[in-house]
């Protein structure tokens, strides 16, 4: 599920072709054309 403030990151990435560093990728992952690195704490 999509909530508010990781669409509005996923979409902020999306407009200035930037990587999303995450360690929630699953938020992400069905979005096409996102790209994720994913963050290891």
């Amino acid at each position: 599920m999509l909530i508010d403030s990781d669409a509005l990151i996923a979409s902020t990435s999306l407009i200035h072709n930037e990587v999303i560093i995450t360690a929630n990728e699953k938020h992400y992952q069905f979005l096409p054309n996102i790209q994720i690195n994913k963050f290891i704490p």
